[in-house]
């Protein structure tokens, strides 16, 4: 019995699945939301082993700051993650009737589309695990965990800046 075409063949069917995988529209915000799922079991872990003395508290002082600050996040990425995506799928929708279907299968397959709505969705998930966190820690807030969340909120804006210039450049007609 000869191994070989049956290795060759299940290496070309495990490279065909990877590359649709790769090519979905879900794979990259896939990876950053386990990203952020496993950043903030580490954050938290980290910041109950350090004194919280030894962490910077500029940005959180107690318990209800920390919770304010990371539900605003919360909100606010939902509400950009939502509207902003509204309106960019309206924007090629009729951009599209112009310029033919190819413009939709091109934004969908983009990368940095891929990557704001990951960064945008593991935001808002990273906050949502550490406000918990928050609530069930009776020795003060996360300050590492805390400040790593307004730091992901920051990457977010800058993600909405390069995502609204990327979708600018893509719906110009070529010339």
């Amino acid at each position: 019995m000869n191994v070989a075409p049956m290795m060759k063949a299940t290496k070309t069917t495990l490279l065909n699945f990877w590359d649709s995988l790769r090519s979905s529209y879900w794979f990259i915000p896939t990876l950053l939301v386990m990203l952020a799922s496993l950043l903030s079991l580490v954050l938290a872990s980290l910041d109950t082993t350090l004194s919280g003395e030894a962490l910077p508290a500029w940005i959180v002082t107690s318990t209800d700051a920390a919770r304010a600050t990371l539900s605003t996040i919360i909100g606010a990425m939902i509400a950009v993650t939502g509207t902003v995506f509204s309106i960019t799928i309206v924007t090629l929708s009729l951009t599209s009737q112009q310029f033919g279907p190819r413009l939709l299968r091109t934004f969908m397959l983009d990368f940095i589309t891929q990557l704001t709505l990951g960064v945008f969705l593991s935001t808002a998930l990273y906050c949502t695990l550490i406000i918990r966190i928050v609530e069930q820690q009776a020795d003060g807030p996360p300050h590492l965990a805390v400040m790593f969340g307004v730091i992901l909120m920051v990457v977010s804006i800058a993600m909405l800046i390069v995502f609204i210039h990327n979708i600018a450049v893509l719906i110009q007609a070529p010339s």
